[in-house]
């Protein structure tokens, strides 16, 4: 086992400390504006005043054929490393540009990809598991992970130095994959990103579980003990399947939280969840791309 890796439960007093801070916890867990209220489910938020302190434009780059548009927010000063953020199911929309704006504010470049940028947003219902399923069946994985190795090419090309990636559901998926396909990335951020697929077929042609041993970044993977898709024993596969890997790794399994913990518009956000992966985001993104020689 390296020294990154454990079993990632916080016991009681642990759960009880997050708990009782959520009103301090980081800047990345809970942008100021959702304190007051949580949004009705499936209602989007539109956009807000740009800060004064960030440059963001829409921009796009090339992935084989086709190009790819992204949103992109930065300081004023632009850093040496960036953070590829992975949109959701449900598309680059405003919680996604606020997350990047997030990071951009804690000093990094934040890239948000569309990965629809061929075929556009899917209309889905968030109730509709089964739609939601066939829909995901529909996606390549080869097809993703190369639009996200053409996000590193273009900040590579940006001058940047070094790049991570960051993912939710979805995104935590492709986040993940791509940390054991890519020798670009050099670090990796996933929330609760599927790990066992029913099947395998061309678009799914590995369950990510079984991808584990190939991690060739340090992997950071935050899961919620009661989401319903992502049962703990295949959290234990992917811990089995990491400990043949060479790069740093922590998983992470928080008490009480569900699936899209982490998603502050969304009645299954956990502020103290949210606080403590927040906090241990940053300090990971922290150590392996701003402190890395």
């Amino acid at each position: 086992m390296n020294d990154e890796s454990k079993n990632g439960i916080m016991d009681e007093s642990r759960r009880a400390v997050i708990g009782a801070g959520a009103a301090g916890i980081a800047a990345l867990a809970l942008n100021a504006r959702f304190a007051g209220a949580q949004l009705k489910e499936g209602e989007d938020k539109t956009e807000t005043v740009k800060d004064v302190d960030l440059t963001e434009r829409e921009v796009s780059y090339q992935s084989g054929g086709d190009k790819i548009k992204a949103f992109w927010a930065e300081p004023v000063v632009r850093p040496k490393a960036a953070i590829i953020i992975i949109h959701e199911i449900w598309g680059l929309n405003a919680h996604i540009r606020d997350v990047a704006r997030r990071f951009a504010r804690q000093g990094y470049v934040a890239l948000a990809p569309d990965l629809y940028s061929r075929e556009g947003a899917p209309k889905l219902d968030v109730n509709d598991r089964p739609a939601l399923m066939a829909f995901l069946a529909g996606i390549s994985d080869a097809r993703m992970v190369a639009d996200l190795e053409a996000g590193i090419e273009f900040l590579q090309g940006e001058k940047i130095e070094r790049v991570g990636s960051m993912g939710f559901c979805m995104g935590g998926l492709y986040s993940y994959l791509l940390a054991t396909k890519s020798e670009k990335l050099d670090a990796a951020v996933a929330f609760y990103g599927r790990l066992v697929y029913a099947e395998k077929t061309a678009n799914k042609p590995d369950s990510p579980v079984d991808l584990a041993p190939d991690l060739k970044c340090p992997l950071l993977y935050h899961f919620g003990e009661t989401d319903a898709g992502i049962p703990l024993s295949d959290v234990q596969k992917l811990r089995e399947g990491l400990e043949g890997s060479t790069p740093s790794w922590k998983v992470n399994v928080y008490p009480g939280a569900g699936h899209a913990f982490f998603n502050d518009t969304r009645p299954s956000f956990n502020a103290g969840a949210a606080g403590d992966a927040g906090t241990e985001t940053l300090r990971f993104f922290k150590k392996h791309l701003k402190d890395a020689k």
